[in-house]
């Protein structure tokens, strides 16, 4: 993977902040797919993820398709009852709602147009998707002053997912409406962006990655969120503090912990990939300049991409970290959060990542990156990537435009 700053064409001049607001066309079809609509669905349509569409009542007693995955009658609108109220009507569930829900669970908080990446459609037919599938109850949106509707996975949806026989523990926790912090979303949209575009199969990353990276469905697995990787840390790393009366994050014991489970590996009595999937904190990295008292100076990535089933020696990783920098930080930041991928190696721990991945908007960042590392005599294990929009142009600085 090249460590070559991408530069794009330069930021394009901000609109006025009265124009931002994007029109939804509501109305018109997705593509390749028939209206959904109560009471016009035929019996029998072929739709883009190749599965067939069968009506509420060719379903029951039926021989229907094997490929169908009809919604539970459970999971249908009490509203359905009536044919005139639903808008959409929805009686089938497709791999691409799957995939949809999946990564709402992963990523909650989603633009339509992230969504839209994510299915390969155009913004306007995956709004109107995510409003379908908010018909049902399986997601719900909340609505930012100067954005369009932010999605995310309910209960309902998280049930439905279950049901349908999908399972993953390294995910987020189920956002609760109107828990939004301001104060972090652009940055939070910036690395749904990142994720959508590798599901979507368009990352830059997927181009230059030497390890082949999945897309879709495949994917989903192998992407493990910040949040989990912050769960999982804690669970590793806290001790009991006597002195304190309390719980509290020891690095000295993750550092411990690492290093045992190193030498398990190279033991052979645990391969990689296994110990991971046992100690799943070791997803996060231990700082030297993390402490007891400021037990959350852990450094866990933005977002990881677990490409451990390609791994064939202990020594060398191949699993990508991605961090998305929006703001410049200092050399000195910069430096410690370097120097704790160079010191997995020197202690003897399980070095989990092949490469760091910082990418951004910005051409200052992407030079610092690269001074930080050219001064650590580490460039081969950073690159930088310019984090791009919808329309695969540099992001603009405008949120509410992701």
């Amino acid at each position: 993977m090249s460590t070559d700053v991408v530069t794009q064409e330069n930021e394009e001049t901000a609109d006025s902040v009265m124009n931002f607001l994007e029109d939804e066309d509501y109305d018109q079809p997705e593509d390749n797919e028939p209206e959904v609509m109560a009471g016009v669905l035929p019996p029998s349509t072929t739709i883009a993820d190749g599965f067939e569409v069968v009506a509420e009542d060719d379903a029951i007693g039926a021989d229907s398709p094997s490929e169908v995955d009809l919604i539970p009658d459970t999971f249908r609108s009490e509203t359905r009852r009536n044919p005139n109220a639903p808008k959409y009507g929805r009686t089938f569930f497709t791999d691409k709602d799957r995939l949809g829900l999946w990564f709402l669970w992963k990523f909650p908080l989603a633009t339509s147009k992230q969504l839209g990446i994510v299915w390969g459609i155009k913004k306007a037919s995956a709004h109107k998707r995510a409003l379908a599938l908010k018909e049902l109850g399986l997601v719900s949106s909340e609505k930012i002053i100067g954005m369009t509707q932010l999605w995310f996975l309910t209960k309902r949806g998280y049930d439905l997912l279950h049901f349908h026989g999908v399972r993953d523990e390294r995910v987020s926790r189920l956002y609760k409406l109107g828990s939004i912090r301001l104060f972090n979303l652009e940055h939070r949209l910036a690395v749904t962006q990142v994720a959508a575009q590798l599901v979507g199969g368009v990352s830059d990353i997927q181009k230059r990655s030497k390890t082949p990276i999945p897309k879709g469905l495949e994917l989903l697995p192998l992407l493990i969120p910040e949040q989990y990787m912050n769960i999982t840390y804690g669970t590793m790393a806290t001790s009991y503090d006597n002195i304190e009366n309390k719980a509290a994050i020891d690095p000295d014991k993750a550092w411990r912990d690492q290093e045992r489970i190193a030498q398990e590996v190279e033991a052979g009595r645990l391969n990689v990939s296994e110990a991971l999937a046992e100690n799943p904190g070791h997803w996060t990295l231990t700082t030297d300049y993390a402490s007891r008292t400021y037990g959350n100076q852990n450094h866990p990535v933005d977002l990881a991409i677990d490409l451990e089933a390609f791994r064939t020696d202990l020594k060398r990783p191949v699993s990508l970290a991605v961090e998305v920098e929006l703001t410049l930080k200092s050399p000195e930041d910069l430096k410690k959060a370097m120097n704790t991928m160079a010191r997995q190696r020197e202690r003897g721990a399980l070095p989990v990542f092949a490469q760091y991945i910082y990418t951004g908007h910005k051409q200052g960042i992407f030079d610092a990156v690269k001074a930080a590392a050219k001064r650590m005599g580490a460039e081969r294990f950073f690159a930088t990537m310019t984090l791009k929009d919808a329309d695969g142009k540099r992001y603009s600085g405008e949120a509410w435009r992701f």
